[in-house]
């Protein structure tokens, strides 16, 4: 399994050319495979040996997490907005490096600071392209996030709602919890001193029924509804409509949603409304790119004819004014990176009976808001090779406009790491008009392939989808998470509580029905728990329900410095508190945990979770881990192995069988 993220990692020339050796740069922490990873970056280079000859780059593993092996991918952007191939670096480290104080690993001599302004550097700034792609040693597949998925189907089935909109003449039932972790101003509206707050329901004045269904969805699941064309089913004016609602609520990433959405479809005859919606609910984003489109020459000179560039005129001076000034400048250059990863494995065996043309295609990947497709032909794809090549090709799947596209491939040695010698980069733009497959017809030969690249009779190639965006909005990612967290943390609207051992524990009924099927039948159903106040827990000790709670509102297991004492004891009762209460995530992160940290001391109490929990991925590791000799005989040295022979004879005899005796 692998795990992606590119940084377009921006630098100001001015402050790269006055940095001494040693002086670092580094960007804000981002997320890969589990993992916060930061760039560092010394203009100068980080020691004296170095002389400040060269710009060095540097990845930091900043979380506290062990044996993640790293592809570290870094290229300089030239001042085209291509991809460097003479400065160009990459290379596989296992994280924490040995010996290193920050965790960090790196490029010294990336680029030569004396070539820098020659080749690189474009209005006072330039871009290093940074990738960061985790690889997971046959890891426990844990899908992604259902979250957002579960409390969508909470308010589809409208089970356990407790307040109701009036918004022209529709009704629109929702829950009090939901909203106030979302909206600061829904919070303040349904808990605090407001007359709204004892209110069943609530009339709302000046909002479009259509725009209030959408935000309401967009609340509970931090997306609007996945539609064909560019602003789906919502026009222009909608999503402005949609926008003032979002800034009416404080929905800050709605916001910012929709500025992207109108930024997509601007033109000269919606860029005057656009602006001022920009200007009037506060995205200096979306302002910012309207006044560039304006001073563009041929876009003034139309625009300028429009009624909305009349309005402008009329009631906002002060952006008339700004836009006066604009005239003539010059386009400021932007690019933003988004990236995608796929693993394409193929039996070779088998492809021997392929015939040539014949297609084996990866599964629809969204990367930079555009869907993706990657088709190889085992045998090639041209008759004139002979069926001696594997061919290789990235299909922009859909009718989206120009994208430019980087399509990184190499294939996976025996040993499982990355092989550099084969691999192959291009760089295209997917015009509307144009094809929509690139790639190589003669990728690779097959007898290379066979000789360097095959083991057990399949291969696996690895294809990095990195999109260029020319100019676009930046959206943060998905913050329900962090919203619902900080809602259970505060402790607003809570409407029911837990005795846990002693423990009185206060939480959410929407939030556990959503994410429970037990909750929901205990919470909402028709037993006794339903209309109790308060809820008596057995079996089950205060930290692990925490902990599990923490995850239903989250969807984020505890770090492993939040585990206590005995860490896999603790991720034992979780992943059993997860079966207990079907929060299937949960179970199957628990699992990947103990998988990732299984030795011979805690192979015997893992393997009984994952019998007794139903865990059939984490069972049949285990008994893999078992086999192996070097496991073998430690394991049956351990209290823990006499324990389970004693207690769980279907097991042992499951084991004994396994090592053949």
């Amino acid at each position: 399994m692998w795990e992606s993220n590119f940084l377009g990692f921006k630098l100001d020339y001015a402050q790269v050319n006055s940095a001494a050796i040693g002086d670092v740069i580094t960007s804000d922490d981002f997320a890969v495979g589990g993992h916060l990873w930061r760039i560092r970056c010394y203009p100068s280079g980080h020691k004296k040996e170095g002389k400040n000859e060269h710009l060095a780059i540097y990845l930091q593993l900043v979380s506290k997490s062990k044996n993640v092996k790293v592809i570290f991918d870094v290229f300089m952007m030239r001042r085209d907005g291509e991809p460097s191939l003479a400065h160009c670096q990459r290379g596989v480290q296992v994280f924490p490096p040995v010996g290193s104080k920050l965790s960090s690993w790196g490029f010294p001599e990336l680029v030569k600071r004396s070539e820098l302004e020659s080749q690189y550097v474009a209005n006072g700034s330039f871009t290093v392209a940074c990738g960061v792609i985790v690889v997971r040693d046959d890891p426990i597949p844990v899908p992604p996030s259902d979250l957002a998925i579960n409390l969508g189907h909470l308010l589809d089935c409208t089970v356990g709602t407790d307040v109701s909109f009036i918004v022209g003449g529709e009704t629109f039932p929702a829950h009090r919890s939901v909203l106030a972790a979302r909206s600061p101003v829904f919070k303040a509206e349904l808990f605090g001193s407001m007359s709204d707050a004892t209110m069943p329901s609530i009339t709302l004045q000046d909002i479009q029924p259509e725009a209030f269904k959408i935000m309401l969805r967009f609340m509970y699941t931090d997306a609007l509804l996945p539609t064909d064309n560019e602003l789906g089913d919502y026009t222009a004016e909608m999503m402005q409509h949609l926008l003032a609602a979002a800034d009416r609520y404080a929905l800050d990433r709605l916001k910012l949603i929709c500025a992207a959405k109108l930024w997509e479809v601007v033109s000269v005859d919606t860029v005057a409304s656009i602006l001022i919606s920009a200007e009037t609910y506060n995205i200096p984003e979306l302002r910012s790119k309207c006044i560039d489109f304006f001073a563009v020459d041929t876009n003034f000179k139309k625009a300028a004819f429009t009624d909305g560039f009349a309005v402008l005129l009329q009631k906002f001076p002060a952006l008339a004014a700004e836009l006066r000034r604009r005239l003539g400048m010059k386009h400021p250059d932007a690019k933003m990176l988004d990236s995608g990863i796929l693993e394409v494995a193929l039996d070779f065996e088998e492809t021997k009976n392929f015939a040539i043309g014949d297609c084996v295609s990866s599964e629809d990947i969204s990367v930079g808001g555009h869907l993706w497709r990657v088709d190889g032909y085992p045998r090639g794809d041209n008759i004139e090779d002979k069926g001696d090549y594997v061919s290789f090709f990235l299909t922009l799947v859909g009718n989206s406009r120009d994208v430019k596209v980087i399509f990184h491939v190499f294939p996976m040695g025996k040993d499982g790491e990355p092989s550099f010698s084969h691999e192959k980069k291009l760089v295209k733009v997917y015009s509307s008009e144009g094809s929509k497959s690139w790639g190589w017809h003669q990728f690779l030969k097959r007898s290379i392939l066979e000789s360097l690249y095959v083991t057990k009779g399949g291969t696996t190639f690895l294809c990095n989808i990195i999109v260029v965006g020319d100019d676009t909005i930046d959206v943060p990612p998905s913050d329900i998470g962090r919203s619902l967290g900080l809602l259970l943390d505060c402790n607003v609207g809570t409407d029911v509580l837990f005795m846990v051992n002693g423990e009185t524990i206060q939480a959410h009924r929407a939030v556990l029905a959503a994410r429970s099927p037990v909750f929901k039948a205990e919470v909402f159903g028709s037993m006794v728990d339903a209309t109790s106040p308060d809820i008596t827990l057995k079996d089950i000790e205060p930290s692990v329900f925490k902990a599990m709670l923490g995850f239903m509102y989250t969807d984020e297991i505890p770090e492993d410095d939040e585990l206590g004492d005995s860490p896999t004891e603790m991720m034992q009762h979780l992943l059993a508190a997860a079966d207990r209460y079907q929060v299937d995530q949960m179970k199957l992160m628990c699992a990947r945990w103990l998988w990732d940290n299984i030795s011979v001391d805690t192979f015997a109490s893992t393997i009984v979770c994952a019998e007794m929990y139903n865990c059939p991925e984490l069972k049949k590791k285990c008994i893999g881990f078992f086999a192996l000799e070097k496991n073998f005989k430690k394991i049956v040295f351990t209290d823990g192995f006499v324990w389970l022979v004693q207690k769980f004879p279907t097991l042992a005899a499951k084991l004994k069988e396994k090592v053949g005796i």
